[in-house]
């Protein structure tokens, strides 16, 4: 096996030279595996390969200064039963146009560690190549490819599954993604649809908030940012808001308090990261939380065994989740004939009061 590992090595230094791959050198390929992977390499080259991380197939290779993008090594060819594959057995798959493996070790390599702009075609023509090397590889050096792979996760809803990606660095150094946020929420921001694809990143944080495992104080700040981000929204559209419990800002931080009871002792003793607007939805949030009315259980009961919960009262308006009989709610405010709840999984919008009872 170490010796198919070198002649692997060798054949792809060969094809990468002969396609305009420029061979950094080490001490620059050792920093930007640190810088897009968190990876420390070892001080002079060895002969083996460094996994990236978990759940990403791609290994680091560091004699020959690139990263190999396969599933699978170029001599494993199971089809040949009677023998062992050859050089240029190995050579032919590299070389076979179809399987894509040589495309796509030139475009990764080219980008990353030669900043080549010809390589951004290929990534703009596979909207999975493009998340997968910005948000899960952390290459943020090109403006349009990542507003690209921000267009495409929202096609996607690709945050339940890679919210950690999204927010945070491979290396725990560089803390969280700070820019990627702020580009995600311009494009939200634009229209109704986008806005609900941030809060979806907002909501799939808050499901994995205690279980992420990046420093707390980092993943704090992460928070302030996200909310300082639903904040201005709200700013923006006054219109929208008749109760302070409207505000995006005030429904999701709502949801991080419930799950962690030192959070906004820890934001105060942070000074909110400088977004000292969260300050005051912090407070209505604690007054809020202080002031519930905790004696009185409130659960579903509906023929149809779930009831909706809408974004308005109205049934016309849209519908959020669905929501099983039996399962309990919040009461956050009774108008009307439609109450607005929160549900046991942080949803909050509006339920016929003739669907909800009480113990």
């Amino acid at each position: 096996m170490e010796r198919e590992d070198s002649m692997q090595t060798l054949l792809l230094k060969e094809y990468a030279r002969a396609n305009g791959y420029k061979t950094p050198d080490y001490r620059v390929f050792k920093e930007k595996c640190l810088h897009y992977f968190g990876k420390q390499l070892h001080p002079t080259a060895q002969d083996y390969n460094v996994s990236i991380g978990e759940g990403i197939e791609y290994t680091i290779n560091e004699i020959g200064r690139f990263v190999f993008t396969g599933a699978e090594g170029l001599f494993y060819q199971p089809e040949l039963m009677d023998r062992d594959p050859t050089m240029d057995d190995a050579r032919r798959v590299l070389y076979t146009k179809e399987n894509g493996m040589a495309d796509m070790f030139l475009a990764y390599n080219r980008l990353l560690f030669n900043d080549n702009q010809s390589s951004l075609s290929y990534f703009y023509r596979d909207k999975g190549k493009a998340m997968d090397i910005v948000f899960n590889l952390n290459y943020e050096n090109n403006y349009l490819l990542t507003r690209r792979a921000i267009e495409y996760a929202c096609q996607d809803d690709y945050f339940d599954a890679y919210v950690t990606h999204f927010l945070f660095y491979n290396n725990p150094a560089r803390g969280y993604r700070e820019k990627l946020i702020a580009m995600f929420y311009q494009h939200a921001a634009s229209s109704k649809s986008c806005m609900e694809k941030f809060e979806n990143l907002v909501y799939a944080y808050y499901k994995d908030y205690k279980q992420i495992n990046v420093s707390q104080d980092v993943k704090d700040e992460c928070l302030a940012c996200l909310l300082d981000c639903l904040n201005q929204y709200d700013e923006a559209h006054q219109d929208r808001i008749l109760k302070v419990m409207d505000r995006k800002a005030y429904q999701h931080l709502s949801n991080f308090m419930s799950v962690d009871c030192g959070l906004l002792k820890r934001m105060d003793k942070s000074n909110y990261y400088g977004k000292n607007t969260l300050r005051a939805i912090a407070k209505d949030v604690e007054l809020e939380v202080s002031t519930a009315d905790d004696s009185t259980d409130y659960y579903i009961e509906d023929s149809d065994g779930y009831t909706n919960l809408r974004a308005t009262g109205s049934t016309k308006a849209r519908i959020i989740t669905r929501v099983r009989s039996g399962c309990f709610v919040d009461v956050i405010e009774k108008s009307d004939n439609w109450w607005k709840v929160k549900t046991d999984n942080g949803k909050i919008g509006y339920i016929h009061k003739s669907r909800i009872r009480c113990n």
